[in-house]
């Protein structure tokens, strides 16, 4: 592949006056320029020079041969996408045209990417056959907008690209200014703050004899819940003959916007919408995207597909709908407003959404060429033992999930191949393993371990060498041994409480303490062990940065909806509280089995679960026994996702007897959990509240509404401080 290639070009059905396809384009080109702000767009439109006057992108008509073979030899992407192009339902000519297209694309070089696809129905065996033959060796990756494409993906036989289940780039879309929007509406005689319910249907074979249908649930609509219909043209050359169908039978009063739209505007208008009732899939997507209260009429099996996988049940087929259907489902909308399940789905979807961008940004980094253009681009290594169970590691997993590897290369040396965390892997983002030390090696002393083991590295140069570790000498070693410009290591517990706490941390540290000034800087989980560690290392020239742990919110969501196997369910009639870490001496669960023993005689609607394991849980089984608090204390074990059992619960507790940050705190907070956090654990977790008597706290507890925190000022100040000691603040 040539070094110059930069760019994408996208394909799909754009230029034919449908807000709905040219909404994709402008989402997609808005997500390219967020990959690279200034890479070069082009696309395939019907009307290029509309394209390029509205987006200010480079535009080539489909079928002007050599201006897409010419702009393909130039693009490093060709994008096929968004929307239902792998399908013959319309036509087997387009199937034909799309399919080939992508195969031409890559013999000229190109990566190919289908991008927040819909998959079907291919229904000729001929096409299916086509389809699988070039999806599978023409395709690098594939995004989809939902799960029954995935299912035709695999009926098809497509197995050959990396599959990823995401949604549509339109979801992503922003509304237009809301002066804006209320100038359009008073344009058309509309009160901004008035109560509508609006249709966005097509014309298509059968809707003439449902038309009065749609006229009758138009006029209940008004005259029940007070909800003026107003009708928009998804495709302004085609809607209209639908919606004058239906108005023309209408008792009620109406506002028609038949005149072109901008994708903003169509969305701005949709969000003031109580109600909106569509056959137009974006119409339904508009809607999602904003949260409204929608009811969808399937014309095609893309609708169905997306309501079921954006979470919404109210939809029929136009063949069946009849008034008393609609008129039921206007009336469940209507009490849906801003519920809270409603904001949940369209959070979901649009963490959902950001697999699109993810996808092709990592593939349009692939080529070891492009990333080290950037003058500042950093090689940075990362030293831990392993990715096992355990906070350093999850803290680990969402630093990298955070890094931008458009600016650097991480290389991740482990020491142990298991994993119970996984990360979004990248090009620029490489796993090497090494040969475990033997576990004598931690007795003794490093500097003499350093002059006999030989470091790890291969002669690469680094700009910021990390042990993450902070007490394991193979990390040391590599960390201190590699080539590299700075040497980094993280402070993850109250080194002081630890040292004071537990004999084995105090044997290893007589041996490992003189790695510590060899560093260059130090990064402390959080404020409250600086001064501690200064303490007992004796560092006192050396930059400290206090930086916790990163939240990675958006994983959190999407995790917490998967299902939870719970062996004893937990009861919606009582106050169910949760708490999650290994079970040790450090995390202080006999102190809270002791406390709990105090509250429920106090509180018997009390139920305590413990997610984790460890090597003191039969000490702690013992203990809840001889309590007698069977039946309030479940032992969950390990989950490798914690979050389904979280989404659950009232409360959240933490009786840690120290900590360096508690991760899951900030875990059960973003989920919008009440806390019941000992007081001395403020200082290792500043911005969270801790309590002075949990005993009286717990007693007082009561279920509240809970309220997603997404942690965004938390995490990027974390991110600013992070980027400063990988030394990747600088401009590109």
């Amino acid at each position: 592949m040539k070094k110059d290639r930069r760019g994408v070009l996208i394909c799909g059905a754009y230029g034919h006056g449908n807000i709905g396809d040219d909404a994709i384009l402008e989402a997609i080109m808005r997500q390219m320029r967020e990959i690279e702000p200034d890479m070069p767009v082009w696309a395939l439109s019907r009307a290029p020079g509309e394209t390029r006057e509205r987006l200010g992108i480079g535009a080539v008509h489909p079928f002007n041969v050599f201006g897409f073979l010419r702009v393909m030899r130039k693009a490093k992407i060709y994008l096929s996408g968004g929307g239902s192009l792998i399908q013959d339902a319309t036509s087997r000519r387009s199937l034909w045209y799309y399919l080939t297209s992508i195969k031409l694309a890559k013999k000229c070089g190109c990566l190919v990417a289908m991008y927040g696809c819909g998959i079907g129905p291919v229904l000729r065996e001929g096409g299916r056959r086509r389809t699988r033959r070039i999806l599978n060796k023409y395709v690098d990756v594939i995004t989809l907008r939902e799960d029954s494409s995935l299912d035709e993906l695999k009926q098809l036989g497509v197995d050959g690209p990396e599959i990823i289940l995401a949604s549509d780039p339109a979801l992503s879309l922003p509304s237009a200014p809301e002066e804006e929007v209320t100038a359009v509406m008073q344009a058309h005689g509309m009160d901004p703050n008035g109560r509508y319910i609006c249709f966005a249907l097509r014309d298509w074979k059968g809707f003439s004899e449902k038309a009065a249908v749609f006229a009758a649930a138009a006029d209940r609509a008004y005259e029940k819940h007070g909800f003026t219909p107003v009708f928009i043209a998804i495709n302004h050359r085609s809607d209209g003959d639908a919606a004058d169908a239906v108005t023309s039978m209408l008792t009620a009063p109406f506002h028609a916007i038949r005149e072109p739209l901008t994708s903003g505007l169509a969305i701005g208008i949709m969000s003031r919408m109580a109600v909106v009732v569509a056959m137009r899939l974006h119409g339904l997507i508009f809607a999602a995207g904003r949260g409204v209260p929608l009811i969808g009429v399937d014309y095609d099996p893309k609708v169905t597909a997306f309501l079921r996988y954006a979470g919404h049940e109210m939809y029929a087929p136009l063949q069946t709908v009849d008034e008393a259907v609609l008129n039921d489902y206007i009336a469940r909308a209507a009490e849906q407003g801003g519920s809270k399940e409603l904001e949940e789905n369209t959070r979901r979807l649009a963490r959902l959404g950001r697999r699109n961008v993810e996808a092709v940004r990592k593939l349009y980094f692939s080529a070891p060429c492009q990333a080290p253009r950037q003058p500042d681009f950093r090689r940075i290594a990362i030293f831990q033992s392993d990715l096992r169970v355990g906070g350093i590691q999850k803290s680990l997993v969402n630093i990298l999930s955070g890094i931008d590897y458009s600016r650097c290369a991480v290389d991740l040396y482990l020491f142990e191949r298991g994993r119970f965390f996984e990360f979004q892997e990248h090009p620029n983002l490489r796993v090497r393993y090494l040969k475990p030390y033997p576990y004598v090696n931690r007795i003794v002393y490093f500097r003499l371990l350093r002059k006999l083991m030989k470091p790890p590295g291969g002669g690469q140069v680094y700009d910021v060498a990390v042990d993450f570790n902070s007490y394991r000498n193979e990390c040391a070693i590599g960390a201190l041994g590699v080539a590299a410009k700075k040497r980094v290591m993280w402070i993850h517990n109250d080194i002081e409480l630890k040292l004071r706490n537990e004999r084995r941390y105090r044997i290893l540290w007589h041996f490992f303490k003189k790695k510590l000034p060899l560093y260059d800087e130090f990064c402390a989980v959080s404020p409250g062990i600086i001064d501690g560690f200064r303490r007992a290392s004796g560092v006192t020239d050396k930059p400290v940065t206090a930086i916790p742990n990163p939240i990675n919110t958006e994983e959190i969501l999407i995790k917490a909806g998967e299902p939870a196997d719970f062996p004893v369910q937990p009861d919606p009639g009582h106050y169910n509280l949760c708490t999650v870490g290994r079970i040790c001496h450090q995390k202080g669960f006999d102190i809270l089995i002791d406390r709990l023993a105090r509250v429920v005689p106090e509180r018997p609607d009390l139920r305590l679960y413990l997610l984790g394991d460890g090597p003191d849980r039969e000490k702690l089984q013992k203990q809840i026994e001889r309590l007698k608090l069977g039946k309030v204390v479940t032992l969950l074990g390990y989950r490798a996702n914690p979050f389904p059992y979280l989404r659950l619960m009232d409360g959240f507790a933490l009786t840690s007897r120290y900590e360096g940050q508690g991760i899951v705190i900030w875990e059960a907070k973003s989920l919008g959990l009440e806390l019941f956090i000992d007081k001395h654990l403020e200082k290792y977790n500043p911005g969270v509240e801790g309590v002075d008597d949990m005993v009286k706290a717990l007693i007082a507890a009561k279920k509240r509404e809970k309220v997603y925190d997404a942690l965004k000022d938390y995490n990027e100040s974390i991110r600013n401080d992070l980027f400063r000691v990988l030394e990747l603040n600088q401009s590109p």
